[in-house]
């Protein structure tokens, strides 16, 4: 049952807090990702190579934005912040703490957030490894991440993102769909989106070796580095997701063949013959 009333004073002074934070973490994550991108571009006509660590290093920026925003989320949920809409719609009082953190990644706005946090993190860690190639070879490659996540903050700030307060203030939140009460929604979304995210990498390595016109074959075994790990992570995720479903959902088999499984299963095909 939802009460709808007045919210507490510190409740809502705690979710205003939340949302700000969270937002500006966004608003840093997206102007970081710019600045990124336009000095990696410049890059190519200036032939700076502190231009390129200025790149790299706003993809820390990112990283940290994007992580703080999504610790901002995670302690909305938390604290019962239901002056989040989003934190209404997949959270109530009486939820354990560990579905409150499942909750994070309920819906669209927390998985996309908790996505393209992943994907700053192994974007940073991607150029902190090839700082020792040559800046024209890591510019591309740092202007391909930087547009990515851009491209994420991006829709989160200007689009429909996760700490819009809510329509009207509410004592208690609609709860998390029973469907997702299950211990593998703890870690089934997070290593799935870990996947995706570090496939992310090597779309960034063959457009910066196809833009800088690369000749070696050194990027190729880094792209094969990062391919192994996201194979893996996504493994481990899709593992986990169809024991949910077989346990929940009651299909009479790990596999049905559901839109959301393919979804998973073809990145994974694609990575195990891009291996081979």
């Amino acid at each position: 049952q939802v009460h709808v009333a007045g919210p507490e004073p510190g409740l809502a002074a705690e979710a205003s807090v939340s949302g700000t934070l969270g937002t500006y973490g966004i608003l840093l994550a997206f102007l970081a990702a710019m600045f990124g991108l336009m000095t990696a571009a410049a890059q190519k006509a200036l032939g700076s190579d502190s231009l390129v660590r200025a790149g790299r290093w706003a993809l820390g920026i990112s990283a940290a934005g994007l992580t703080a925003a999504l610790a901002a989320l995670t302690a909305a949920f938390l604290g019962d912040q239901f002056s989040i809409q989003y934190v209404a719609e997949y959270s109530e009082k009486a939820l354990p703490w560990g579905y409150k953190l499942a909750a994070v990644w309920a819906g669209q706005e927390g998985s996309f957030l908790l996505w393209a946090c992943l994907i700053a993190i192994f974007a940073w860690l991607a150029a902190w490894t090839l700082r020792r190639d040559q800046a024209d070879q890591q510019a591309p490659v740092i202007a391909v991440l930087s547009a990515v996540i851009a491209a994420f903050a991006g829709l989160m700030l200007f689009g429909h993102g996760p700490f819009a307060p809510a329509k009207q203030p509410m004592l208690d939140g609609f709860g998390l769909d029973p469907m997702l009460r299950h211990p593998a929604m703890i870690a089934h979304p997070p290593i799935l989106f870990a996947g995706y995210a570090a496939f992310t990498v090597p779309l960034a390595l063959l457009a910066g070796a196809l833009i800088s016109g690369r000749d070696d074959d050194r990027w190729v075994f880094q792209v094969r580095r990062w391919l192994l790990r996201g194979w893996a992570l996504l493994t481990v995720g899709i593992f986990l997701g169809s024991w949910w479903a077989y346990v929940v959902l009651g299909w009479g088999g790990y596999w049905a063949w559901d839109p959301v499984e393919n979804a998973s299963l073809l990145p994974w095909l694609t990575a195990t013959a891009a291996i081979h």
